[in-house]
């Protein structure tokens, strides 16, 4: 740095605007390696999501597979109690008939099935035959009274045997009942299966909802924070760049000033010499 550079403000110039320069720089760097963590942190955030995601689909998977396994389950118990109630729906709608509940025709029907049903005729042979054998005995299967007895042993047999039947279809509703029951447990236990398991896919969408969500809150107080370090940064860079300036101007002032000085030293020494001083005044000038 020569004399002159000194005094006229050259060198506070340039070393001002080298540390502008410097500062800047700085500043850009600075900037540069927080958008770079933003970014870094950004793809933290979303291999999270990614993640929340894939284990969302896994759950809702293995809630609807055990759902359906468990429903087939269901059915097949349900499935048990088919014999009681075929069966027991079978022998009720008899039983209707048989009380008349079903009209005439229904009695007629019944009538016919008490006729249809096993050991009746069989029964019925054997009585008449045995009343038929006792007229004989008695010499009397032509007459009146063998008439009566045979009429009397059908019609009671008849009734009897009728009531019996009515017991015996009556007896199978228990059997009818308990399988109603059993598939209507069934059912039951299908619709709580179904209530649940919506429920618990409702619950995982939410809570991976949830997470998702306080993911990207989370990215966004990143975002936001990484703006606010590199505005944080600018400002200070700013105030740097400030106080580089007013420095550098301090110096081109001080600068000045010593160039005045130096060339009112210079007016008087030249003055001096030109009056006699000589050497003497000149050596004064650089002293």
């Amino acid at each position: 740095m020569g004399l002159f550079d000194a005094l006229t403000g050259s060198a506070s110039k340039a070393a001002t605007s080298k540390g502008i320069q410097a500062l800047q720089q700085a500043g850009t760097d600075a900037g540069t390696a927080i958008y770079q963590g933003r970014d870094i942190a950004g793809s933290y955030f979303g291999d999270a999501k990614n993640q929340i995601t894939g284990a969302e689909g896994i759950a809702r998977g293995d809630l609807t597979s055990g759902a359906a396994q468990a429903g087939g389950l269901l059915q097949q118990a349900g499935a048990v109690y088919n014999p009681l109630v075929s069966g027991g729906s079978a022998a009720y709608g008899k039983l209707l008939n048989a009380t008349g509940a079903n009209g005439a025709a229904g009695s007629a029907q019944a009538a016919t099935d008490f006729r249809a049903a096993p050991g009746y005729e069989y029964a019925r042979d054997e009585a008449l035959g045995a009343v038929q054998r006792a007229a004989g005995a008695r010499g009397d299967l032509a007459g009146g009274n063998a008439t009566t007895d045979l009429l009397r042993t059908a019609t009671g047999l008849a009734d009897q045997g009728f009531q019996q039947y009515i017991n015996n279809l009556s007896g199978l509703q228990s059997g009818y009942q308990t399988g109603l029951a059993g598939q209507a447990g069934a059912l039951t236990g299908q619709a709580g299966l179904a209530a649940s398991t919506g429920n618990a896919l409702a619950n995982t969408s939410l809570t991976a909802g949830q997470n998702r969500a306080g993911i990207e809150g989370q990215l966004a107080g990143t975002i936001y924070d990484a703006g606010r370090s590199v505005g944080t940064a600018g400002i200070g860079v700013a105030g740097k760049i400030s106080d580089t300036l007013m420095q550098g101007a301090k110096a081109q002032e001080q600068a000045s000033a010593n160039g005045l000085g130096l060339i009112s030293n210079l007016v008087g020494g030249v003055a001096n010499f030109a009056g006699g001083g000589g050497i003497s005044n000149l050596t004064k000038l650089f002293a």
